[in-house]
């Protein structure tokens, strides 16, 4: 498997590069047919990585106010 980092540059976000980066990911994991992962620490992307299929695996809390968020995702046919 690869392990990849996706960010984007705060002053860039809102603007549709991590939404193309992330259909650029998964239409290529779609085609090898292999699952997609992703871990965050901030609840509010949970619903973002959701659009794009993502599912939420796991959540793990860190510390008291520190949460992770294990999601992944299946290939589409």
């Amino acid at each position: 498997y690869k392990r990849q980092v996706l960010a984007v540059e705060p002053a860039c976000q809102g603007k549709g590069a991590g939404a193309a980066l992330i259909r650029h990911v998964t239409r290529q994991a779609d085609r090898d047919r292999l699952p997609c992962y992703v871990a965050t620490h901030n609840p509010r992307n949970v619903p973002y990585y959701e659009r794009f299929g993502f599912r939420m695996m796991r959540e793990t809390r860190l510390g008291p106010d520190v949460r992770s968020f294990s999601m992944g995702r299946e290939p589409e046919p």
